[in-house]
């Protein structure tokens, strides 16, 4: 962790280099896709998304100033995890009466269905 000048703690930032299923080797040209570095904590759904202490999920203040932060969330919820974040939030609109009961087992069959489809 760094501190600011102001005292302030401020987030060190590591980043990583994604692999790709056909990543060639490196030569005098680099590809724009394979030299795209990431911050280690990419797609991360506990990192990026987290439970807050009120039983919804937030954004974190460290990721505000990152610039893949929209990329990292839509990457995040792409997988596994980002399912179940999406059966979380069907509960909530079921129980906040926003949809009805047959509306809510049709998205949870559906969400379950697409959970052992990535398996």
């Amino acid at each position: 962790m760094l501190k600011h000048e102001s005292g302030k703690a401020m987030y060190e930032v590591r980043y990583f280099q994604p692999k790709t299923k056909n990543q060639r080797p490196q030569t005098g040209k680099s590809n724009m896709a394979d030299s795209k570095k990431y911050p280690y904590c990419f797609a991360k759904i506990e990192v990026v998304f987290p439970m807050g202490e009120d039983g919804l999920r937030n954004t974190p203040e460290s990721c505000f100033p990152c610039y893949y932060k929209t990329e990292c969330l839509r990457e995040a919820m792409k997988g596994k995890e980002g399912l179940k974040v999406k059966d979380e939030m069907t509960d909530r609109a079921y129980d906040s009466g926003m949809i009805g009961f047959f509306r809510r087992w049709s998205d949870k069959k559906d969400l379950h269905r697409k959970m052992h489809e990535n398996k």
